[in-house]
């Protein structure tokens, strides 16, 4: 009953049940979090915060490189290197993130940032030491299939330092006061990552490190790498142009809005989470069952994403002001553009990870490093010109692009179809919602978001994006009663 054979179906569906709900808790937490920070920082501290991580972030490549995923799969293959891979990667890491300490500072100060921002940038850049151990040990519980733990570690750490945050916003400590909040949690984890590999009788035992092996595991991170790098780039790139060209409080504005797109894609996303392993399996056994599961996630993905974008974008302004107060008022247009980033980013996400499934990581490393070089460049260029405005088409563009690439690829690997008729209906479907919606425009917030759904699912039922025998469906599975027949 013990064997890895034997639990393996239990474990699957115990660890795809609490990260998927670890996942949510985390995501709509620190969304309330975040309204709470936007708030208290003002947009003038929210614009050194942001810089301070979209600078650091920049560089956090350099401390990993993808040598954790590297691990974790090695591990998983064969457990009696563990202890050995172990201590060389935390070695390794850490060298590297106190290289990379100075580095960063030493970038900060040349760029011209001001003595606050330098400060922060060096104290946030230190959490990168205290990773050089967290993420290994993180890396080795998922090696050994323990994502509950690690979930569960994730939830309460973000949530202790999220109250010490808080505290120490209170204080009157400012934007320092997050980033003491991230060692507060960093030391959190690390703690229960320690016991519940002892716990779980993980054999970690000290072993001479192997210097010559370090050149290796580089090597072999290197596609992963590529793909963190991507990720991090884009993500951060804007900001820091910004904080280059810009004033703090435009800074601020444009976070505002883009942390409500970025928390909405982590939430929207949380079927990643659930999808990818049954992708990875799928494939290995029957490549063209794995075509259909990629072909109809992209069908929901539209379905569910595209018209959830167009009616956030329609209230945009309405929910800024909601959220920040009047005080982010500028946010609001920038926050209508850039919310049509949300089904790009969830598209990049989805097609990056069934690359990785699939095996075709260096492919997807090629197309972000051209995404990277695209979204410097054209950052650059746009926004000395057009300010925040600039830098949220450019986002567009950018991702717009990175989608395409994918698609190109799978089409050609996977033979995904892609069906314009289908998309043209749910098009419509959205527009005659987005028509319903500005119509009802002084109706209160809550009335307008029940609007806009009821309209579009009346739509989609008249179009046929969905049928009514799967809505019962669903509803008896809901209720318990999918063994009765209607």
């Amino acid at each position: 009953m013990t064997s890895n054979d034997q639990r393996h179906p239990q474990s699957i569906v115990r660890n795809t049940m609490i990260v998927t709900t670890g996942n949510w808790v985390t995501k709509v937490s620190y969304l309330a979090f975040n309204v709470v920070v936007v708030r208290w920082l003002g947009e003038v501290g929210l614009g050194h915060y942001a810089t301070v991580l979209a600078f650091v972030g920049l560089f956090g490549i350099l401390f990993n490189f993808g040598m954790s995923q590297h691990m974790e799969r090695e591990v998983a293959r064969d457990p009696d290197r563990a202890a050995t891979l172990f201590w060389n990667l935390v070695a390794l890491r850490c060298l590297l993130a106190m290289f990379g300490v100075g580095i960063i500072t030493g970038t900060a100060v040349l760029a011209g940032y001001s003595q606050t921002v330098a400060a922060g940038i060096f104290i946030y850049s230190l959490t990168y030491i205290l990773s050089a151990g967290q993420v290994p040990l993180a890396g080795m519980l998922k090696a050994h299939e323990r994502f509950d733990i690690v979930t569960i570690a994730n939830v309460f750490s973000r949530l202790l330092s999220m109250a010490v945050g808080l505290v120490l916003l209170w204080l009157g400590a400012g934007f320092f006061a997050l980033l003491g909040a991230s060692f507060v949690a960093l030391v959190a984890q690390i703690g229960g990552f320690i016991w519940a590999i002892r716990a779980n009788a993980i054999n970690l035992t000290r072993e001479r490190l192997h210097p010559r092996s370090w050149q290796l595991m580089l090597k072999t991170g290197v596609p992963f790498g590529v793909l963190a790098l991507g990720l991090s780039f884009n993500a951060n790139i804007i900001t820091v142009v910004l904080g280059v060209i810009s004033d703090p409080a435009n800074v601020g504005w444009y976070n505002a809005a883009y942390r409500l797109v970025f928390h909405s894609v982590g939430i929207l996303g949380g079927f990643l989470v659930v999808m990818m392993p049954s992708l990875t399996r799928a494939y290995a056994h029957d490549p063209d069952q794995a075509m259909r599961w990629t072909s109809k996630a992209v069908d929901w993905l539209l379905l569910i994403v595209l018209p959830a974008t167009a009616g956030f974008s329609l209230l945009a302004p309405r929910a800024v002001e909601l959220l920040y107060g009047s005080a982010y008022a500028p946010s609001g247009p920038v926050l209508r553009v850039l919310v049509w980033d949300i089904p790009l980013m969830l598209g990049v996400a989805f097609f990056a990870n069934v690359c990785a499934a699939v095996g075709f990581e260096r492919r997807a490393a090629g197309i972000y490093l051209v995404g990277i070089a695209l979204n410097a460049s054209v950052a650059i260029a746009a926004i000395p010109t057009f300010g925040m405005m600039g830098a949220a088409v450019v986002n567009i563009v950018v991702d717009g692009a990175v989608v395409i690439a994918f698609m190109v690829v799978l089409r050609r690997s996977l033979h995904v179809q892609f069906y314009v008729q289908k998309l043209l209906r749910i098009g419509l479907a959205t527009g005659l919602m987005s028509g319903a919606v500005w119509i009802s425009q002084p109706m209160p917030l809550v009335l307008l978001i029940i609007v806009g759904v009821m309209s579009y699912v009346a739509c989609a039922l008249l179009l046929g994006l969905i049928h009514w025998k799967m809505v019962a469906s669903t509803m008896r599975q809901r209720l318990g009663l999918s063994t009765l027949k209607p």
